[in-house]
């Protein structure tokens, strides 16, 4: 199930759809893109 999500269909779809926006590629870099994980350090 989380493969399908995360490569066959929602995930894959918003991503695509938010990667415009202004902000998204730093919120992408430091967030777990499907378990709940604390935040990456930045740097």
């Amino acid at each position: 199930m989380s493969l399908l999500l995360t490569r066959g269909s929602g995930k894959a779809l918003l991503e695509r759809h938010l990667a415009e926006r202004p902000g998204y590629a730093e919120y992408r870099r430091r967030t777990s893109g499907f378990f709940p994980w604390p935040p990456a350090p930045r740097h």
